[in-house]
């Protein structure tokens, strides 16, 4: 991990600017929007500005605001002004210019000048670097330009991060930026969605936008806003709701801002559109909406544009709020806006603005005040004014009734409120002028039932009507067409009947045409003063003798109907007037009526009080006599109804003390007249009692209920009698009855008439009427239901309803004996011929909760009969049929009823919470009995079985919720088991698999002999299917089943009794593992898993299971899954009887593998053996549980007492394994090999710590030949795999350690050896470190057993290697076991070379462990026994030679040549030599074995070929200074092996391997001369140099001398040329002895070849012509040329071609740029020509010819030693030097009496000839 230091060097350098980095500012520098890379590069500041300046110049012509930047950014300083050396706060007010600066840009980008323009803010400020959001946000709306892509080639990819992460696919590149790519950020991105809206608006805020900027940005905005719209609508409601909160806080905030922006009219129509979409979208609700309303209203007064958008907008926003209304500042802006009359007029034919206008209306009604009245009062005359010009057909009233409203409720308690409704009433009068406006004002008061006349008074002008239409044609009207009618007949009173027919009373019979016709002219003539004079003396009113009652009737009916609340009040007015005026004798009769109507309108309420008023009054005055002719006129003049009447006194008091106190409080509540009738009937008081007004008022509105043919009238009497049961001891019900029995005798047409007479609807007079109906009474019920089906067979549908409705709400409060006698009425309903009647009554009984008792009389009812009936067999057809075909079908229909009816009594059941009812259950066994008695009849029905099952399962599910006595003697579980067992559908096989399942619980007792064919219908059937219930329902079966199975077992059985039974029953669900679908077998079998107790039983289980399946391929896996959830106690535990059931089977009498396996004597031992072979795979399966690897893997975490049984039950598994593998060793190898799996496994659970704390203390007791070495090769897998290292592991590590230690040194097991070896090696890896002395003692004690002799090869190897380990580990540490190692080793060594199969793999660990040895602990190596290694391992290398022993060999030789100091290196080296060159080839060097070893010269070559490879490696390695200083050791070391292989040379015998072995010496010394030339100056090395040139006073010494020097020569090349000096005498004295020697011995001629190689080596490389010195030359030329002669032996003839000549021709060639050393070596080779033998006169010829057909050197050397010239005569050329020496000599050679030579001379002569072009040499 980086250091804080590091971390703050790591931001320095990013943030750097290199300025010390030339390459990096240039590259900088290069970064150009318009000029090439290459272009830019060379640019300067100043070419920069002068080009850049010219477009900056053409911008401010253009926009005078680039004048701005004339001092700053253009001006000549900045062409020096650099940022990067200015200070922050500097850096920041540029900034700010450079941000106004490209914001103005922004809108003139795509011309020349401003691309110039910007190129100088990049190349001089660097803004694609240091103001890359700005620059990027200026070019957005370009992104599909290449000016986009050129900024992003060259903005740097660090800069390019958060809001603009979108665009880096694209830098660098000569793509566009899609525009869908930027929406998408936009819509997803929350840092660019609100950059881009903030560069926006700060761009429109400073006056720097441009048309461009903004249209981009509206586009884009719109749609981000729309798809983050559509993604608040995913997810849960809450996450939805957060989303919409985040959504609103920031687009809110957009808008805020931007409506405060001025002078731009597209941003302005961008954020109308943003506020449509919230409106329409979110539905953000009414308090954002006032705000957007507010903000677009004030919108108009900032920006000059069309307000067309912002009146469209206000318009949705209105509309989209709970109440349409706006805000009261909203209001002020309009009102002041001078254009809005004439905004609305153009937008009317293209947008209606009809809700808008209506909702100004009712806002500034409820915003007006004093100070404000004035203005919105005008408003809304404006308002009403547009709605009337632009909105013809709409209804007026809608905009003028918040006005009237206003007027007419406004409170003129204060002086502001009177100065209010005084500008309100005045804008009333200016609207009234209007025709049209005036109808609406009227409309507007009856809509809001307002007293016309308040309102005219109010207003004091007189509200024109609306207009009748045209009159009706026809003469039967109906009362729906009354108000038509009225219209109609208002100015037509002549045209009315002039007399009555019929009963003089309206009251008398319930329809009537001349009442129909009377009324509608009322309604005409109501509000007109003279029109009702008319219509009171029409002369049908005095038609009859008794005018009052006809005319008070009239009145009273015409107000309890369905007309105008004006007229209705009109009428009630009247009839008090007409009392007032005469007094009648029916008055008490009003007083119902009157009550009643106190409960409708407004207008009414007050008619209504008024009458109340003059009754009581003239009650109160009047006496009682009255005439019996008159008795009950008001109803039937023939006396068929009777009212009996109270006395006017009772009557006037009750009105006095019960009514008139509340008259005030029932004109604000229409319904506080009910609610002090209902009190008046039932007096909380004595005081009240005692004015007997109860009975008094119960009499008069009862009596009149009965009599009164006005449904309505029926209806409110019975509203205030709801409560009321009782007054007096008379029966509501009773008494009311006959209104019931009458309405439900009409048919559907009549009673729809009758309600609408009263302006009611026929259901609702049902529901009201119902409640007379006594349905407690089942006969009464069962009466009052056939009664809804008409004689006709008409159904009344709503009374039906009624009548079930009210059933529906009366039953829970009756008595369970009323509940028990309706739910068998309703029952037997249920199936009744009609179906309404039947669908009705079916849902009352599924709709109420039915108790216990009513249930089970249901299902009683429903089986009765079942028994009796008896589906007889078809008969063959031969026969008479007709009898039986008749008897057959009775008897289907019988059991269709009987199977509908036990269906009902089931859903019944079902639906009344089962679960709560276990007393039932008897019943319901009973009803499957039933059921399967009907199966019997061929009558099957799956869907009542699963109703009868479902129900059975949740009443004993449920137990016994509420204490409840449960008679369980009518169980049956065998009626469960056989639906089980018969059933096909799958929905009942699940049913009755759960209700057997609670039945285990409930009755386990009774299941014993009912679960075994449970389990065999699971196991083939059930467990084969994949659905979720299928499942669901088998793991509660098997829940509940299995344990009380099992419980019962226990009772009375021994304990193999009981595992037999056990081991049956898991083998039913055992082989049922194929049937299961392979995702659900693991959770099914840890269900019965748990089921079986998995710490008593689980591994029965399993062994089953693992019989089943022990050849499928994914059976570990599952079992692995199957005990993973158990605890790792139950799992070992398992792991342990598993080991134990393995080693049982194999026994010969087995006992609890008898039981599950079901094995006798008969089993084979192989089958017994597959038994054993399975069981512990699954054994050893178990131990592969993640879970409980993790759990063990915590022992050492804790020492918790769950800990402590882990790792005690860990132990036992220890134990148990080795047993099994003990016991089972012996009778089957395959048992063994798995059983020892078993061990491997469980030793590599726990931790390291654990492992070792578990096995340690029982290692002894393993057997050493087995189990003890395996033991000790998982200990040390786990060591090395195991990571984790504690003290505690640690110190438990170097306990095992001492007991390897002892296991290595004792032990004659070579198995334990060599697991204690790999274990040991393991821990010192890993801890060795940390107790250093410890793992010395170890290694010193295992050094001590270093026995060659009585050890294997293997062991011996093994046991070196672990050496070796530990050095690494301890490094240091082990110095005090180095010299008695060293010894050992030593003897190793020795006693490894002197055997005949040398061993390898022993050298090889040897090598290793003196790698070790010599990596830490070199210094304590002394010289003597460094040479002794030295000595014997390169010795031993020639018989351990291969690629790996050679790797190691060279590791070695690396570690002491970098180890072992150079002066230490060189003596010990020098002592291998001196051994090396003993004339006796014995070598002692066993100090413990006391060897003698004998060295082979092969031996011998192999070692000096090894030293001088660690010579040449250290010399390499060493410093200068130590090569230096040791340079004349050195150079002895190599002058004594240069000796010894000159002594080599001496004799004739050497082999082809001794030459192999002396080329690798020469190799090597090559090797390491060069490495030591490399390290030393010529000061140093001239003087060694020179001692080696002494050295070599003889022959064989030159020899090797030569050689290496040749090499020296060669690669130092001319460097060291002037070398040569100190060996030209002798390379000139062996060329001179070499002709005159003895040509045949080996020696001379080895020295003539070397001695010419160096020569030649030398002369190549000559590059300061050293030979063309005449000393240096003549010294060596004559004795070469001389070297010719030897072509005359054939031993030596060969040499001339590859050594001789190629020698000549080196040295002619360092010499070529002097003239005289070819002359001279012409002149010694022409002089061969008198040379007695042709072979050595061809040499000479074949020297020339050599020398002149050099490509080099042939121009050259034929110019030097021919000499011709252009004008040369003859006499010239023949008269002197060379050239004449030459022709002597070609004419003699061409007259040669050898052909060859003949043949040469005359070629070499042509060559000349050819090279100078002239006929030289004429013969």
């Amino acid at each position: 991990m980086a250091s804080a230091f590091a971390s703050q060097l790591q931001a320095i350098a990013k943030n750097s600017s290199h300025e010390l980095d030339l390459k990096a500012r240039r590259n900088a520098h290069a970064e150009s929007l318009l000029f090439e890379r290459d272009v830019a590069v060379k640019q300067d500041f100043g070419t920069i500005y002068n080009i850049c300046n010219e477009g900056f110049r053409e911008l401010c012509q253009l926009d005078q605001r680039f004048h701005d930047f004339d001092r700053n950014l253009f001006s000549d300083q900045a062409k020096d002004q650099d940022r990067e050396q200015m200070t922050r706060s500097d850096n920041e007010a540029l900034d700010l210019v450079l941000k106004h600066c490209l914001a103005l840009l922004g809108g003139k980008i795509l011309l020349k000048p401003a691309l110039k323009a910007l190129e100088w803010l990049v190349r001089r400020f660097r803004v694609h670097v240091y103001n890359v959001d700005h620059l990027l946000h200026t070019l957005l709306p370009y992104h599909e330009l290449p000016v986009w892509a050129n900024v992003l080639s060259i903005v740097p990819n660090d800069k390019v991060l958060g809001q603009w992460k979108f665009v880096r696919p694209y830098l660098k590149t000569t793509w566009h930026v899609p525009r869908h790519a930027v929406a998408f950020a936009a819509s997803n991105n929350d840092a660019f969605f609100t950059g881009m809206n903030s560069y926006t608006l700060d761009s429109c805020r400073q006056g720097l936008s441009n048309s461009t900027l903004i249209k981009f940005w509206s586009g884009i905005v719109v749609e981000a806003v729309s798809n983050r719209i559509v993604q608040t609508r995913s997810g849960r409601k809450e996450v939805q709701a957060q989303r919409v909160d985040d959504l609103l806080h920031k687009v809110l905030s957009l808008l805020s801002e931007a409506y405060d922006m001025t002078g731009s009219t597209d941003l302005i129509t961008t954020c109308y559109t943003i506020s449509i979409m919230l409106a329409a979208k979110v539905e953000p609700g009414d308090n954002v909406l006032d705000s957007l309303l507010l903000a677009v209203a004030q919108s108009l007064q900032k920006v000059d544009h069309d307000a067309s958008a912002a009146i469209i907008t206000m318009n949705v926003l209105t509309m989209h709020k709970t109440i349409a209304t706006v805000p009261k500042k909203v209001l002020d802006v309009l009102a002041s806006l001078e254009a809005f009359a004439s905004v609305v007029r153009s937008l009317t034919p293209h947008y209606s603005c009809q809700p808008f206008l209506l909702s100004l209306t009712a806002s500034a009604m409820s915003h007006i005040r004093r100070k404000n009245a004035h203005k919105l009062a005008v408003f809304s005359e404006l308002v009403t004014e547009l709605v009337r010009e632009l909105y013809p057909d709409s209804t007026l009233s809608e905009v003028v009734r918040p006005v009237v409203t206003k007027a007419i409720t406004l409170n003129a308690d204060t002086e502001a409120n009177r100065e209010t409704r005084t500008r309100l009433i005045a804008s009333l009068q200016k609207m009234n002028e209007n025709p049209a406006l005036s109808v609406a004002i009227s409309e507007a008061a009856a809509y809001e039932h307002h007293d016309p006349a308040t309102l005219e008074g109010l207003i004091g002008m007189t509200i024109t009507l609306p207009e009748p239409p045209t009159e009706t044609h026809g003469t039967d009207v109906e009362m729906t067409d009354v108000p038509a009618i009225a219209r109609a007949s208002g100015n037509a009173l002549g045209a009315l009947p002039s007399s009555w027919e019929g009963q003089p009373s309206c009251l008398a019979i319930s329809g009537s045409k001349t009442f129909t016709q009377l009324a509608a002219a009322f309604e005409a003539c109501a509000l007109d003063p003279e029109k009702r004079e008319a219509f009171s003396s029409l002369p049908i009113w005095s038609s009859v003798s008794a005018q009052e009652l006809l005319w008070h009737s009239f009145l009273l009916r015409f107000a309890c109907t369905k007309f105008s609340t004006q007229a209705r009040s009109r009428a009630l007015r009247l009839l008090a007037q007409s009392i007032q005026i005469k007094p009648s004798c029916y008055v008490q009769y009003f007083v119902p009526y009157a009550l009643a109507l106190l409960s409708d309108a407004k207008a009414v309420r007050g008619g209504a009080a008024d009458l109340l008023n003059v009754v009581q009054a003239r009650l109160s005055n009047s006496s009682q006599a009255r005439s019996a002719s008159d008795q009950n006129g008001l109803y039937n003049a023939a006396g068929l109804r009777y009212i009996a009447d109270l006395q006017h006194q009772q009557v006037a008091s009750l009105i006095a003390d019960v009514v008139t106190p509340v008259l005030e409080e029932c004109m604000l509540d229409p319904t506080y007249a009910t609610k002090v009738i209902r009190s008046a009937l039932q007096p909380q008081s004595k005081q009240e009692s005692r004015k007997g007004h109860s009975q008094a008022l119960f009499s008069l509105l009862t009596q009149h209920a009965l009599a009164t043919p006005l449904v309505r009238i029926k209806v409110v009497i019975l509203s205030m009698l709801s409560d009321v049961e009782k007054v007096g001891g008379k029966s509501k019900r009773k008494v009311l009855q006959p209104i019931l029995q009458e309405w439900s005798q009409l048919t559907e047409t009549e009673a729809i008439k009758l309600a609408a007479e009263g302006g009611m609807d026929a259901g609702e007079v049902d529901a009201s009427l119902i409640g007379l109906a006594d349905l407690r009474d089942k006969h009464y019920l069962a009466q009052l239901a056939e009664s809804t089906v008409s004689a006709d067979s008409t159904r009344r549908g709503g009374l039906t309803d009624a009548l079930f409705n009210h059933v529906r709400k009366d039953f829970r409060m009756w008595t369970v004996e009323e509940q028990f006698s309706a739910a068998e009425v309703l029952f037997d309903s249920a199936f009744s011929v009609d179906e309404s009647l039947a669908v009705g009554a079916q849902d009352v009984l599924r709709s109420v909760d039915l108790p216990s008792e009513v249930l089970a009389n249901i299902l009683q009812i429903s089986q009765a009969g079942t028994s009796d009936v008896k589906v007889p067999p078809a008969k063959r057809r031969k026969r008479s049929s007709s009898g039986t075909s008749f008897s057959r079908t009775d008897a289907v229909k019988a059991l269709g009823d009987a199977t509908a009816k036990i269906g009902l009594a089931l859903e019944l059941i079902e639906d009344n919470s089962p679960e709560l009812k276990p007393e039932l259950v008897s019943a319901m066994f009973e009803m499957l009995a039933t059921l399967r008695q009907l199966q019997q009849n061929r009558v099957n029905s799956p869907y009542h079985l699963n109703l009868c099952l479902g129900s059975i399962h949740a009443m004993i599910g449920a137990g016994n919720p509420r204490g409840k006595t449960i008679d369980l003697t009518g169980v049956k579980p065998e009626l469960v088991t056989e639906c089980l067992r018969t059933a096909d559908n799958p929905q009942v096989q699940n049913a009755s698999l759960l209700v057997l399942a609670s039945l285990s619980t409930v009755v386990p007792d009774r299941m014993v002999h009912n679960v075994m064919p449970i389990f065999t219908f699971i196991g083939h059937n059930m467990l084969s299917k994949d659905d979720d219930h299928s499942v669901n329902v088998i793991n509660e079966a098997v829940d509940k089943i299995v344990p009380a199975l099992l419980e019962n077992l226990r009772k009375g059985k021994n304990q193999q009794s009981y595992q037999t039974s056990m081991a049956s029953m898991l083998a039913s669900f055992t082989s049922a593992y194929d049937h299961i679908p392979r995702h659900r077998r693991v959770a099914f079998y840890q269900k019965l898993l748990f089921c079986v107790k998995a710490n008593e039983y689980g591994y029965m289980l399993v062994a089953l299971l693992a019989h089943q399946q022990r050849g499928e391929n994914s059976f570990g896996t599952f079992i692995q899954e199957l005990v993973g959830i158990l605890s790792a106690s139950t799992q070992l535990q398992i792991y342990r009887q598993l080991l134990y059931i393995a080693v049982d089977v194999l026994a010969p009498s087995s006992k609890l593998a008898s039981v599950i396996f079901n094995t006798d004597r008969s089993t084979t031992v192989a089958e017994k053996s597959q038994y054993a072979q399975s069981v512990l795979f699954a054994a050893t399966t178990t131990l592969k549980s993640s879970n409980l690897a993790s759990v063990v893997g915590r022992l050492s975490k804790g020492d918790t007492a769950e800990a402590n049984v882990v790792r005690s039950d860990m132990q036992s598994a220890l134990e148990s394994t080795l047993t099994t593998i003990r016991n089972t060793r012996a009778t089957s190898t395959e048992v063994s090999t798995l059983a020892k799996q078993g061990l491997d496994h469980i030793l590599r659970l726990p931790t390291l710590a654990d492992l070792i704390e578990i096995v340690l203390p029982r290692l002894d007791e393993m057997d050493d030949a087995e189990l003890r070495p395996q033991a000790i090769r998982v200990l040390a897998v786990q060591i090395e795999r195991k990571h984790t290292k504690t003290s505690k592991s640690q110190d438990l590590a170097f306990q095992l350690l001492k007991k390897l230690e002892q296991y290595v040194t004792s032990s004659n097991v070579s198995a334990l050896q060599f697991s204690s070896l790999a274990c040991l090696d393991r821990i010192v890896d890993k801890y060795g470190r940390k107790s250093p002395e410890t793992v010395a003692e170890v290694a010193h004690t295992i050094a001590g057993v270093l026995d060659p002799t009585s050890s294997t090869e293997k062991w011996l190897a093994a046991a070196l290697l672990t050496l070796a380990a530990m050095f690494e580990a301890i490094k240091g540490g082990a110095v005090p076991v180095v010299p008695e190692l060293m010894a050992r080793l030593l003897h190793v060594l020795a006693v490894n070379y002197k055997r005949e199969d040398f061993s390898v793999q022993l050298w090889t660990a040897t090598c290793a462990l003196l790698s070790a040895i010599f990596s830490h602990a070199a210094f304590v190596i002394s010289e003597e026994q460094l040479a002794q290694v030295l000595e014997h391992v390169f010795a031993s290398q020639s018989r351990s030679v291969n690629d790996d022993t050679s790797t190691d060999l060279e590791q070695l030789i690396r570690i002491i040549a970098r180890k072992v100091d150079l002066e230490v290196l060189i003596v010990s080296s020098k002592r291998v030599l001196i051994e090396l060159e003993n004339d006796s080839e014995l070598t002692k060097i066993d100090t413990i074995g006391e060897l003698e070893i004998r060295r082979s010269r092969e031996d011998k070559s192999a070692t000096t070929a090894a030293l001088l490879t660690l010579l040449s490696t250290a010399l390499e390695g060493a410093p200068k200074s130590a090569v230096i200083k040791q340079a004349a050791s050195v150079s002895e070391l190599f002058l004594s092996i240069l000796d010894r292989e000159a002594n080599n040379q001496n004799t004739d015998s050497t082999s082809s391997e001794d030459s192999e072995a002396e080329n690798q010496i020469m190799k090597g010394l090559k090797e390491a001369s060069i490495k030591l030339i490399y390290k030393v100056n010529d000061t140093t090395f001239r003087p060694i140099f020179e001692s080696w040139a002494d050295w070599a006073e003889s022959n064989p010494r030159r020899v090797v001398l030569f050689d290496l020097l040749a090499h020296f020569f060669d690669t130092l090349k001319a460097i060291v040329t002037s070398y040569a000096s100190y060996l030209l005498k002798p390379i000139s004295s062996i060329l001179k002895d070499s002709t005159a020697g003895d040509k045949t011995s080996k020696q001379p001629l080895l020295l003539l070849l070397n001695t010419l190689t160096l020569f030649r080596t030398i002369t190549s490389h000559d590059q300061d012509s050293f030979f063309a010195a005449p000393s240096h030359f003549e010294s060596i030329a004559q004795p070469l040329i001389s070297s010719l002669t030897l072509a005359a032996s054939k031993s030596t003839r060969p040499i001339l071609t590859s050594h001789i000549i190629p020698t000549i021709l080196s040295l002619a060639t360092s010499t070529m740029d002097s003239p005289s050393t070819h002359t001279a070596l012409t002149h010694h080779l022409v002089q061969l020509k008198s040379a007695p033998s042709a072979h050595v006169r061809g040499a000479s010829i074949r020297a020339l010819i050599a020398l002149t057909e050099d490509e080099e050197l042939g121009d050259e050397f034929t110019s030097n030693v021919i000499g011709i010239g252009a004008g040369e005569g003859e006499g010239a050329r023949g008269g002197g030097g060379s050239v004449g020496e030459i022709m002597v000599y070609v004419n003699e050679m061409l007259e040669d009496d050898d052909e060859s030579v003949e043949h040469d001379v005359r070629r070499w002569v042509q060559m000349v000839r050819a090279k100078v072009g002239e006929d030289v040499f004429e013969v």
